[in-house]
């Protein structure tokens, strides 16, 4: 894990370099790597304000800590951001990080398209919208 910063950051620089043309720096995609813990970096973004519109969510994988970082990510991503994880399929199945999507798809109404070991959310829907804050209705 200790060398997938630096390799992240190479390719990041190299794909930039690629769009110097582009003259509308503000539309530009941005990348914010955070060296940080799963619920340090998204309780930051959303301290600072950050929102993001795809996010991966590979941390912890029993249920309390997908659950935590699910719900954390979820704050963070714009309406109309995809999440999507790893390790779906794990030999606690039921009990840890399947558990949590599922159920947290459940309580949003969203749908969770397994892919391998992946998983993804469906969109999430614009704002005072079924996935959204449907509990407050």
């Amino acid at each position: 894990d200790a060398l997938l910063l630096p390799q992240f950051m190479s390719n990041v620089v190299a794909a930039a370099a690629g769009a110097e043309d582009d003259d509308d720096a503000v539309s530009r995609p941005r990348v914010l790597p955070l060296p940080f813990s799963t619920a340090s970096a998204l309780r930051a973004l959303c301290e600072w304000g950050v929102y993001a519109d795809l996010i991966e969510v590979d941390a912890g994988h029993d249920f309390h800590s997908a659950w935590a970082d699910i719900n954390l990510a979820w704050a963070v991503l714009r309406p109309g951001g995809v999440m999507f994880g790893h390790d779906y399929f794990t030999s606690a199945d039921d009990r840890g990080v399947r558990r949590a999507v599922t159920l947290f798809a459940r309580v949003k109404g969203l749908a969770v398209r397994p892919h391998g070991q992946h998983w993804v959310l469906s969109p999430k829907p614009p704002r005072g919208r079924r996935g959204d804050d449907a509990r407050r209705r």
